[in-house]
């Protein structure tokens, strides 16, 4: 069983399966067999997708991301556009979307990379990255490092 998005284009189906599974959640992080065995014993758990989703449009890298993958840093390192489905309903009484755009901006800010989270919980969102924020560091610490001097 995986977690999937489906895109429907000119009368074909492509199906991207999710790649980084939540941690107790959609699988079982270590330990499997003795948690199957003696506290879960009819746990099903999702297959992980063999690599992380990802096609060009435009000649545009989109990286496709399923709730929990959004958060990912790794995702945004050779990305410049993220489309984000989140089932987010579940969290009806938390700040857990919250925490999610917070990571989402950070890192849509630190590699440039814009972001579109469709979510069926409390906040559609589309994040455009401020700056780029490795270009501020990097004159941040040389001038730091030039004062020293």
């Amino acid at each position: 069983t995986y977690n999937s998005t489906y895109i429907f284009k000119k009368g074909n189906v492509y199906i991207l399966n999710k790649h980084f599974l939540v941690p107790f959640g959609e699988e079982i992080p270590f330990f499997k067999d003795l948690t199957k065995k003696y506290f879960l014993k009819n746990i099903e758990e999702f297959s992980k997708g063999p690599i992380q989703s990802k096609y060009k449009l435009d000649n545009q890298i989109i990286t496709n991301a399923i709730c929990y993958e959004a958060t990912k840093e790794q995702n945004y390192q050779n990305s410049q556009i993220i489309i984000a489905l989140s089932n987010n309903a579940w969290f009806n009484n938390s700040s857990e979307y919250k925490l999610q755009q917070l990571l989402m901006k950070f890192y849509a800010s630190k590699y440039g990379v814009s972001v579109y989270h469709a979510t069926n919980g409390k906040e559609n969102i589309v994040i455009l990255p401020k700056k780029l924020l490795s270009k501020d560091w990097k004159n941040l610490s040389k001038e730091i490092f030039d004062d020293k001097k």
